[in-house]
């Protein structure tokens, strides 16, 4: 099956426009994947009393690594020609789950430490470590390695690099902010306790969230195809096959 994109590089509205056809076609793959994932938060949410939701918050937070892994191989299955579904899905992200994780640790360490001694750093750490889990789910780095690659692939497209996140991340926050006042204005014309709100408000994010993804894997697919002729090493292949 051929990419639904062609590969090449892209403007950062080229890059936010050519997300869009991919989150439309596995935005159901997308959401349902999100939901397996962050099921055990949820429940967890709903059974714990409200002095211990710290716990289910953590876990949540642990949980998103994971969904963020799972938008990172569906749209790279389909960036790259294949047809992504959940089982296959689901075990990418369960074998990659603790590099995920280690990444994810060591990106908000890097991004603290540079918010602690220069907000500038701070910004930049955010930039150049922001294609780590790419590097875990798609390369198969640990995560010791991923933001070596990372900053590799964004240093000299540092200022596109966040611009573009800026514009995947106003898109994401806007429906979320839509999703989650529509969800509890109905909830509370209904009578709803005030907890109930607070989970559907948490449920708007499954909606939203992979729009982020889905931009910074295009973003990352864009940075390979000009820093490395990453789309000319795929049509060697495509010709060699």
């Amino acid at each position: 099956m051929s990419s639904p994109l062609q590969l090449r590089p892209r403007t950062i509205p080229e890059i936010v426009d050519a997300a869009v056809p991919l989150l439309r076609q596995h935005y159901l793959l997308l959401v349902t994947a999100s939901t397996v994932i962050l099921a055990p938060g949820f429940l967890l949410r709903i059974a714990l009393p409200t002095e211990a939701l710290w716990i289910s918050n953590l876990l949540n937070r642990l949980l998103f690594v994971m969904v963020n892994g799972a938008t990172i191989s569906i749209v790279s299955e389909s960036y790259l020609g294949g047809v992504p579904d959940l089982a296959s899905t689901l075990r990418a992200v369960g074998a990659r789950s603790a590099s995920l994780l280690g990444a994810s640790i060591l990106r908000g360490l890097l991004i603290a430490l540079g918010l602690v001694v220069l907000i500038v750093p701070g910004v930049v750490f955010y930039a150049w470590s922001f294609a780590m889990p790419m590097a875990v789910m798609i390369e198969g780095r640990p995560a010791g390695e991923a933001y070596a690659r990372s900053s590799a692939l964004v240093r000299g497209h540092t200022g596109r690099v966040l611009l573009a996140m800026l514009l995947g991340f106003i898109v994401m926050m806007l429906l979320v902010f839509a999703i989650g006042v529509t969800a509890a204005r109905l909830a509370g014309a209904a009578g709803l306790p005030m907890r109930t709100i607070d989970l559907l408000g948490q449920l708007a994010m499954i909606f939203a969230y992979p729009i982020g993804g889905v931009v910074a894997t295009l973003l990352y697919y864009d940075l390979r195809i000009r820093n490395e002729g990453f789309d000319l090493e795929v049509m060697a292949r495509e010709l060699a096959a």
